[in-house]
């Protein structure tokens, strides 16, 4: 089964798009498909009466487009994420992005990113840390030649094509298939996915449970309340706002974070 968003036809008269290819067992439990834009399409696969997974492919602008171009995409993936609440999500493609090494704060990344981040990986990776999305090929340690997906017309190497997931332990792997010849320039990035819904069942009530059993203290909140506003008052006030926007957006992060 082949399932293709809308096409688009490029300056050099050559048709694209995004697409998915599904196995046909699974056609009994999918229950919706849908094409966001020529960029962006998902399906959802029916699990139990209680679960479904949805995955999306996605094809992000690549550095010839303008940031605006960039921000369509993302405010549309958003509003796709946002539409339906479903509890596994998996979001798979070309992102146009090198997000590089993990920051001592970034809960998306894991340990084994590659290269160097550019402004397009940290557009990325801000989207993942604002939807508490991980970003899977990161947390697999691999040898270096195996983790690029793409090589320029120059011959440079780079880690552009990335799976994303919002429940980290179902992705058991995620590699690099290099011995499949596909005629692109990109190649294969393969995960390997165990959903035990049962298990992930359990953990939510065990949650549950704790929850009901940890009685909170409303004073003590108010009073960490009260400390944090204090302490961000402060220091927003010795900011220097005739800065630059990206020095003065950088100051405020860091200042959240810190606080």
């Amino acid at each position: 089964m082949l399932l293709l968003s809308g096409s688009r036809q490029s300056l050099t008269g050559r048709l694209g798009g995004v697409g998915l290819l599904i196995n046909k067992s699974l056609n009994e439990s999918i229950l919706e498909i849908s094409s966001i834009c020529d960029r962006i399409c998902y399906v959802t696969i029916k699990l139990t009466s209680r679960y479904c997974c949805q995955i999306f492919q996605v094809y992000a602008p690549t550095s010839s487009h303008s940031n605006e171009s960039v921000e369509e995409f993302y405010t549309a993936l958003q509003n796709a994420l946002n539409n339906k609440q479903h509890h596994y999500k998996i979001i798979i493609g070309d992102f146009n992005a090198k997000i590089g090494k993990k920051s001592v704060q970034e809960m998306s990344m894991g340990n084994f990113g590659v290269g160097q981040r550019n402004e397009r990986g940290n557009r990325l990776v801000e989207f993942a840390e604002f939807n508490n999305l991980s970003i899977m090929n990161s947390f697999f340690c691999k040898n270096p030649a195996n983790k690029w997906t793409w090589q320029s017309p120059k011959g440079d190497i780079n880690e552009i094509d990335f799976i994303l997931t919002n429940i980290r332990s179902v992705v058991t792997d995620v590699s690099v298939i290099n011995k499949v010849d596909i005629g692109s320039d990109h190649r294969l990035v393969r995960a390997k996915v165990a959903i035990k819904p049962k298990i992930e069942r359990a953990k939510l009530m065990n949650n549950n449970a704790d929850s009901g059993n940890n009685k909170v203290n409303i004073a003590n909140l108010n009073a960490e309340k009260a400390e944090f506003q204090h302490q961000l008052s402060e220091k927003f006030s010795r900011l220097n706002f005739d800065a630059g926007l990206n020095e003065l957006n950088s100051s405020i992060g860091t200042i959240l974070q810190e606080t």
